[in-house]
């Protein structure tokens, strides 16, 4: 063991991996047990040897290596010592028994980088400020877009919210264009604000999953609960910046909830102007709310609209809270016409259909009306036509209310759609179909489309790609799933067309 550590001792603490042996090409091999959840992987590297070395140092994080071995115009070679360093991150083959210059082609089991290590290796690139371990190959593109982008950013921006722009601005002076590990920056925060990072953001970055913080008013006591938002029912605790905004943003109070629970006495605020901002929002945990002038609350957070939104919807789901309590959520939203707000408010309405009509089917049709009544003001505020000047933002927002409306059966809106497009038939330059809102026409051809009634499915075949599977009747669905296997709809076309499926259609789709 001794002998061992004696090998890698001189290639601890560096930054890069050493000049005399550099990786040039890495190629993969993944045999996946589906059985167990696992996977093994050969992998086989090509190397540029520049000096003589009885070592080769590769980088590599908890292997369990079976075999290895180095391959040159001299024939194989079995390693000496093969050694795993977890701290540097360091594998380190040993050759005692060999001498002379190494050439290519080595294989063995190692976990590699990106090639941005070797072209800028000071920049560390495997240091994130969020430490996930990977159990299935299959949970590498989530981890990459899901904490790397998702939740990664939500954390630092949590902190952001919590502390100020100070904290972050101090650490950004301290560390301008070096590498500095996820360790540097809680003690930067740690050192302005006066907290211990370390052991707080522990519970973020090394735990699956969030917190949802339960919030509950009682007489004038404010009562803070959390438990672990995860499918698996398994309870952990989280060190949760906790703002409270009183009247405007410039009135707050500030803590930590350190424990499951928590108290604060407001008898001295107006309810009315308790603004609520816990955690900053930006989906670093999810928020319950529990007070008698809920609706007062959500009418006040001017500036989380698309977060309280949001977290109903997903408290919903996790059947943390009943489906009315969301419905009655979405009704403060009617009169909205931020693009931002009224795009999410869409996005959840999507979502709810798309569960009750496998979960309560009967109810489908009930919520179309509500989601209907619910859009009908933005959409009379933004019109079908564009006004000379608007924000691109309305242009936009207008597209995704009419499409959303045509989706939800509405017959003004779909009979409006078909004149327009019955005019983009007789000539394709017409303004009254601008792109933004062509695909609601598309939509609304395709929801009136049936077995006996085929005039619009005719005309629709060159404009097809993400709305032509939308029809609700099964039928037409199974024709238009086999017209993608044949030429008439390029392969990369297809994707378009399987995503726009109705959900009447979807059982068929599988089937």
């Amino acid at each position: 063991m001794e002998q061992k550590q004696q090998s890698i001792d001189p290639f601890k603490g560096k930054t890069r991996l050493p000049s005399f042996a550099i990786p040039e090409r890495y190629e993969l091999h993944l045999i996946p047990d589906l059985s167990a959840c696992t996977f093994s992987v050969t992998v086989q590297i090509s190397l540029t040897i520049n000096a003589s070395t009885e070592f080769l140092v590769l980088n590599a994080l908890e292997l369990v290596i079976q075999n290895t071995h180095f391959t040159n115009s001299q024939g194989q070679h079995i390693p000496h010592d093969v050694v795993v360093d977890n701290d540097d991150e360091i594998l380190v083959l040993v050759f005692h028994e060999f001498s002379g210059i190494l050439n290519e082609h080595p294989r063995g089991f190692y976990k590699c980088y990106m090639a941005t290590d070797i072209l800028f290796p000071e920049w560390n690139t495997w240091n994130k400020f969020l430490l996930v371990e990977i159990h299935h190959a299959r949970s590498v593109i989530e981890i990459f877009y899901a904490v790397s982008y998702k939740k990664g950013s939500a954390v630092i921006r949590m902190l952001q919210g919590y502390l100020g722009d100070k904290s972050l601005s101090t650490y950004m002076r301290r560390y301008p264009a070096q590498n500095a590990k996820t360790e540097d920056l809680w003690n930067v925060l740690s050192q302005v604000s006066g907290v211990l990072f370390n052991i707080m953001m522990n519970t973020w970055t090394r735990k699956a999953g969030y917190p949802v913080i339960h919030v509950e008013l009682k007489d004038s006591i404010l009562e803070f609960k959390q438990s672990q938002f995860l499918l698996s029912g398994q309870h952990g605790k989280w060190v949760v910046p906790i703002t409270l905004s009183i009247g405007s943003y410039e009135r707050q109070k500030k803590f930590l909830l350190e424990t499951s629970q928590g108290r604060v006495d407001i008898s001295l605020i107006n309810i009315c102007e308790l603004i609520q901002s816990i955690g900053d929002d930006l989906n670093s945990n999810e928020k319950k709310y529990e007070v008698n002038s809920q609706e007062n609350i959500w009418v006040k957070v001017n500036d989380d609209q698309r977060g309280i939104l949001d977290d109903g919807n997903a408290l919903c789901q996790a059947c943390e809270q009943s489906l009315s309590s969301l419905l009655m959520l979405k009704d403060v939203y009617r009169k909205e016409i931020d693009y931002v707000i009224v795009s999410k408010l869409i996005d959840v309405c999507y979502d709810v259909l798309k569960i009750t009509t496998d979960a309560i089917p009967d109810s489908v049709n009930e919520l179309k009306q509500y989601f209907i009544s619910l859009l009908m003001c933005s959409a009379e505020q933004l019109g079908w036509d564009s006004i000379s000047g608007e924000d691109h933002s309305i242009s936009l927002l207008r597209g995704e209310v009419f499409q959303a409306l045509a989706t939800f059966d509405h017959a003004k809106t779909q009979q409006d759609a078909l004149c327009r497009f019955q005019i983009l038939l007789d000539g394709r330059n017409t303004s009254l179909l601008p792109a933004n809102i062509r695909r609601v026409a598309y939509i609304a051809v395709m929801r009136n489309t049936t077995t006996e009634n085929r005039t619009g499915l005719e005309s629709l075949l060159s404009f097809y790609r993400s709305c032509i599977a939308s029809s609700a009747d099964p039928n037409v669905v199974i024709e238009v799933l086999n017209l993608l296997l044949s030429d008439a709809i390029p392969d990369q076309d297809i994707i378009y067309v399987l995503a726009g499926i109705s959900n009447e259609g979807s059982e068929t789709a599988w089937r």
